[in-house]
C-alpha cells in the first residue's frame, strides 16, 4: 500500500469528516458518520502490521487535532 494514496485518501476523508460532519448529524445529538474511519480499515486491510498501525496512528492523531 502506497503513503501517497494514504495521505490523499486521508485528507479527502479529513475534508469531509470537516465540512459534512454537522450536516449530516441525527438529531439534535452528537451522532454523525465518519469517513475516516473506515479509510483507515482499508489500509490497515491492505498493509502490512506495522504500517497500518502507523496509519491508524497518525489517522487518530488527526482526527483528535481537529
Amino acid at each position: 500500500m502506497s503513503w501517497r494514496a494514504f495521505a490523499v485518501t486521508l485528507w479527502a476523508g479529513l475534508g469531509l469528516e470537516l465540512g459534512l460532519r454537522d450536516a449530516l448529524r441525527l438529531g439534535t445529538g452528537n451522532i454523525a458518520p465518519s469517513f475516516v474511519v473506515p479509510i483507515a480499515v482499508w489500509f490497515a486491510l491492505n498493509a502490512q502490521q506495522k504500517p497500518a498501525l502507523w496509519a491508524a496512528l497518525i489517522a487518530g492523531a488527526l482526527l483528535d487535532l481537529t
